[in-house]
């Protein structure tokens, strides 16, 4: 055997537990980063083209059958949410959530009473 071809012989043995190494690296990461996503709010009995704050900064969410869903929202601390529409009151609450949880709430929006100019 050659010189040059034991010396590629020795890296491509010495890599292998290199790459093992990387991907056990890599898979620990992701796992890692999948774990703390937050915690999920559902908010039902939302007329469409509600919009919704959390802690005062507007927040876009998917919202389909009268269903407004909140995802990422940081774990263990308090949020401020607000929904706000047109016809309605705007409706505030708070809410905590642990990581990984899937919370539903119900809004109970009330209508903004019709106004007669005189």
């Amino acid at each position: 055997m050659k010189l040059g071809q034991k010396l590629t012989l020795i890296i491509a043995l010495t890599s292998i537990p290199v790459v093992l190494i990387l991907a056990l690296l890599i898979t620990l990461t992701c796992f890692l980063c999948i774990e703390k996503l937050g915690f999920t709010l559902v908010i039902k009995g939302t007329p469409s083209a509600t919009q919704v704050f959390v802690n005062e900064m507007e927040f876009p969410a998917p919202q389909e059958k009268g269903e407004i869903k909140l995802q990422y929202l940081k774990s263990g601390v308090a949020h401020s949410i607000r929904l706000s529409h047109s016809d309605y009151e705007d409706f505030v609450f708070i809410t905590t959530g642990v990581e990984g949880e899937v919370k539903e709430f119900t809004a109970e929006l009330v209508p903004v009473p019709d106004c007669i100019l005189e």
